[in-house]
């Protein structure tokens, strides 16, 4: 039978089986399920997705691995969707957030797929994202720009334009608003500035947006723009660039209870990306000769050796071409090289952050 899949059952042993695509009646959100081919006549054989009371956005779809515990082996095997390190819970039971993939879908069962696009909107919804991410231009961070999401030294928050961070929760019942200003550079702090802050955080609340509505206006954001997710320091979180005309605004959301849901730093766009550009260039250490001996990437570390045989690692942070943040001190580079040596102290860059030489030819 065409577009028929095998499923390997611990219960049932192998079994031919065909998608079932449709829409759940009472909110529009995917369904899938398995249809046995293998008999005289088909019989339903299993459902792969439940509809529980959780954030689900289009594509996602909660698995039933509690009726069925080899579904998400099947999934993956077949190519059908893959797991978004989320679960939801109803009852004693919780359930694997998956996002399908539409073009696969397709595939194998059109005509459901049509039937569950056309309830769900598809073309008017991808118009009004358009439109709601080239108002604010909205974006995953960068890898190097999660570095700038978090609090910075007095000497980085000059080198980045960096005017404060807003930092907020949305309380107890996940429903609230609370917020706090931390200047960095209060010069930088305008009524122009101050203006365009207040309206990018209004939009940012409102329904048209939904990032900082609430907790499950987030958790639905980040869960749709899974680039956003990344291994912060204080475990997993997301992060957006929000770019206006003279100002950058980053924000790294954490929607779990009991923590600051969000921390939005706000930056002179031009000095920013000028201190990201300059960094790709490494930090650079020397000996006391002056002669360079290796470079890291900024947010590196370093390791270094004392006389006692003692090791501490450092992280680093790029400042400019000669001036470097070892850990919570800022050097010069040939002020750090003669301080080693003083300290009769060797240093060495920890491997995975060493910047390799080009070798000439």
């Amino acid at each position: 039978m065409e577009n028929t899949l095998v499923f390997d059952s611990r219960f049932s042993g192998r079994v031919s089986v065909k998608l079932e695509v449709n829409s759940y009646m009472n909110n529009g959100r995917l369904y899938l399920g398995l249809t046995e081919t293998g008999g005289e006549y088909p019989e339903p054989f299993a459902d792969i997705t439940v509809n529980i009371d959780a954030p689900c956005p289009p594509y996602c779809g909660y698995v039933d691995t509690n009726i069925c515990p080899d579904l998400e082996e099947f999934i993956v095997k077949n190519g059908l969707g893959e797991f978004m390190d989320m679960t939801g819970h109803s009852g004693f039971c919780q359930y694997p957030l998956y996002r399908f993939h539409a073009e696969k879908l397709r595939e194998l069962e059109p005509y459901g797929m049509e039937v569950y696009e056309q309830g769900l909107g598809l073309e008017r919804r991808q118009k009004e994202m358009e439109k709601e991410e080239n108002a604010l231009k909205i974006r995953p961070l960068t890898e190097e720009e999660r570095k700038y999401a978090y609090s910075q030294s007095v000497q980085l928050q000059g080198q980045t334009g960096s005017i404060g961070h807003l930092r907020g929760d949305f309380g107890r019942n996940g429903k609230g608003f609370y917020s706090t200003w931390f200047d960095h550079q209060r010069d930088l702090k305008t009524d122009a500035f101050k203006k365009e802050l207040d309206s990018v955080i209004n939009a940012l609340r409102s329904e048209e947006y939904g990032i900082l509505q609430n907790r499950k206006g987030m958790t639905e954001y980040a869960v749709s723009h899974p680039d956003c997710a990344f291994d912060g320091n204080w475990g997993m979180e997301g992060g957006f660039r929000i770019d206006t005309e003279k100002h950058s605004y980053l924000l790294r959301c954490n929607p779990a209870q009991g923590d600051y849901n969000f921390y939005c730093y706000c930056y002179v766009s031009e000095s920013l990306n000028r201190q990201i550009e300059n960094a790709r260039n490494g930090i650079r250490f020397i000996d006391p000769s002056y002669q360079e001996l290796f470079r890291i990437l900024d947010g590196g570390s370093i390791v270094i050796s004392y006389s006692d045989e003692e090791k501490i690692e450092k992280r680093c942070r790029f400042i400019d071409e000669y001036h470097t943040q070892v850990g919570g001190c800022l050097y010069h580079i040939c002020e750090f090289a003669e301080f080693m040596k003083k300290n009769s102290a060797t240093y060495e860059a920890k491997k995975q952050d060493e910047i390799q030489k080009e070798r000439s030819i």
